[in-house]
């Protein structure tokens, strides 16, 4: 059956997308029309505007060069000096460290450091006149589709359940190399990682030993039913043992539903697209150097879609929430900013505040807040 092409309907489309500022492909599928019917609009408008223009242009003012009045429109299209020059530096730089984040990702990351609110369409301009947008995919602006049936699980607080992988990951140069990870499912946040030489089940325990004495240890640890963490016979492995001496229980993933990992295993696959696809590893020690570097920019920079924006420590360690107890705190206290540094405490916390002309840093027992 042929499309038919309605030009007065993919105008109003056009202009809700635009409104909604969303992507072409994403607003063509939102609106169930095929993402060139949009593209032939804006084509067509562009030629009728711009016969338009020089119309006025010459009729109006016919001293008026009409490749100064291009460029007046094209200046006034892609003008960026609305944003401050430190907010423009950050998205530069931000941009230029992470090359593969798409321009959600930047709007996050710019609301959850700066608590600035920046819109995409900005983002965008920005990147084009400094010529960053070119390897910039727009599928990293969708909205994670989950397939019809499929039950999404989330825990309801951090170190409830902890999601446990390994895979074989090559790496140039090096010998046999397994990526062990270990994510806390309520935040995202990642306990831990390690690059092990095999897949056994002492190597299993050590990793996630090192995660409990670091972070905690977790009431519920999810895996599959490989072989380092599970046996289909009566006799437990030695990783399952660990489990029962420290009394945490032990969930195993069905193997016919694949999204049950779903967490751990997409940032896996993140980890291997993001650092060790792209990284001329020197040497074993270098790429473990290198995945504790991602590590931390993952947990405490990276905003996740997945949970709002936020980045996935300020859900681990609670800081939203601990913040505007902090906030609440000091706004209804008689504050004394004389001497550069407060302290207020009640019966259960304790709240330190230091400030000079340029920073101030707020502390909640002892860990700093942002």
């Amino acid at each position: 059956m042929s499309h038919k092409y309605d030009r007065e309907k993919i105008g109003e489309i056009v202009q809700k997308i635009t409104e909604l500022n969303m992507t072409y492909i994403d607003g063509a599928e939102q609106f169930g029309i095929p993402v060139r019917d949009i593209y032939r609009y804006n084509n067509e408008s562009k030629k009728m505007n711009n016969a338009l223009s020089a119309t006025n242009s010459t009729s109006h003012n016919p001293s008026k060069n009409p490749a100064t009045h291009a460029d007046e429109e094209k200046n006034e299209a892609f003008t960026v000096s609305s944003l401050p020059p430190d907010v423009q530096s950050a998205i530069i730089s931000y941009r230029r460290e992470n090359p593969d984040h798409g321009y959600r990702k930047i709007e996050d990351y710019l609301q959850d450091q700066y608590f600035i609110k920046v819109q995409r369409k900005q983002i965008r301009k920005l990147l084009k006149a400094h010529g960053l947008d070119k390897t910039l995919d727009s599928s990293f602006d969708r909205d994670v589709i989950v397939p019809k049936g499929t039950r999404c699980f989330e825990a309801a607080s951090a170190k409830e359940l902890y999601q446990m992988d390994i895979s074989y990951v090559y790496i140039e140069k090096l010998p046999v190399c397994y990526l062990i990870l270990i994510v806390d499912d309520h935040s995202r946040f990642c306990v831990g990682y390690q690059l092990a030489h095999d897949q056994k089940s002492l190597t299993m325990i050590n990793a996630l030993h090192q995660s409990i004495e670091r972070y905690g240890k977790p009431q519920k640890l999810l895996t599959d039913q490989g072989r380092s963490f599970y046996s289909w016979s009566f006799e437990e492995t030695l990783f399952q043992k660990y489990l029962t001496d420290m009394k945490i229980e032990h969930i195993v993933s069905d193997p016919h539903s694949p999204q049950s990992q779903g967490k751990v295993e997409r940032m896996t696959q993140t980890i291997q697209k993001e650092l060790l696809h792209k990284v001329r590893f020197k040497s074993y020690e270098h790429a473990q150097s290198e995945l504790e570097s991602y590590i931390h920019r993952y947990n405490y920079r990276r905003p996740h879609q997945g949970i709002d924006g936020m980045c996935p420590s300020d859900r681990f360690h609670d800081i939203a929430d601990q913040s505007a107890k902090a906030e609440g705190a000091l706004l209804s206290s008689n504050i004394d900013l004389s001497k550069g540094y407060l302290i207020l405490k009640d019966s259960h916390r304790t709240l330190s505040v230091t400030f000079s002309e340029k920073t101030m840093q707020v502390f909640l027992d002892g860990v700093l807040l942002k």
